[in-house]
């Protein structure tokens, strides 16, 4: 599994949320990302929430990083 290094030594166990591992690029294209490593909040519908990062950071417990 390619988050199982960030689960362990980071979450100290399993993700609270999924990860999108996009080999085709679709989901990269879909919401416009042009910077690696992105981080994205995205709600049920399938739209991005704005602040999401902050938003998921505080509702997580965690300090987000910062955005350029």
């Amino acid at each position: 599994m390619k988050n199982a290094k960030t689960e362990k030594e980071i979450w100290k166990g399993p993700l609270p949320f999924p990860v999108v591992i996009d080999k085709e690029g679709l989901t990269v294209r879909g919401y416009g990302v042009s910077v690696f490593p992105t981080a994205v909040l995205i709600d049920p519908e399938g739209r991005l929430v704005r602040g999401g990062l902050k938003t998921l950071a505080e509702k997580l417990g965690v300090a987000a990083a910062p955005q350029p």
